[in-house]
């Protein structure tokens, strides 16, 4: 599991650099800084990269309650990631061209794919606590 997780995280954050230099060499953010800020449409926000990161370090820790805590909030980060396109105008930015949109819809995937992992993460750990304190 851990590897799954850390294994979608790295390729994540290769889309997200990918998807940066993409708008920028397309017109759509003036500077790399400003494709990985609020306003990219290809990418997303350092704070936002630099909390999942983190969050998935903290997820596959051994230790159970930061194990838990990691995949709370990789699971979270990833939902508000995803809702918040909605609100930001990122999905209804009529600047993109049709692989533009293709691409936004391949980090929107890794986004969910991510936040799915996180879960199951979190599942697992709480079931393996549960039972491990039955069997006590």
């Amino acid at each position: 599991m851990n590897r799954s997780l850390v294994g979608c995280m790295a390729a994540l954050v290769l889309v997200y650099l990918a998807g940066a230099a993409i708008a920028v060499d397309h017109g759509l953010s003036e500077t790399f800084l400003d494709a990985v800020g609020p306003n990219g449409r290809l990418s997303a926000p350092i704070p936002m990269i630099v909390l999942q990161v983190v969050a998935v370090g903290l997820a596959v820790s051994s230790r159970r309650g930061v194990a838990l805590t990691g995949s709370a909030v990789v699971t979270l980060a990833c939902a508000v990631a995803v809702i918040s396109g909605f609100f930001d105008g990122g999905y209804a930015d009529t600047r993109l061209t049709a692989f533009e949109r293709v691409y936004q819809f391949t980090v929107i995937g890794g986004i969910v794919a991510l936040g799915a992992l996180g879960l199951i993460t979190f599942v697992h750990r709480l079931r393996a606590g549960r039972d491990a304190a039955l069997t006590v």
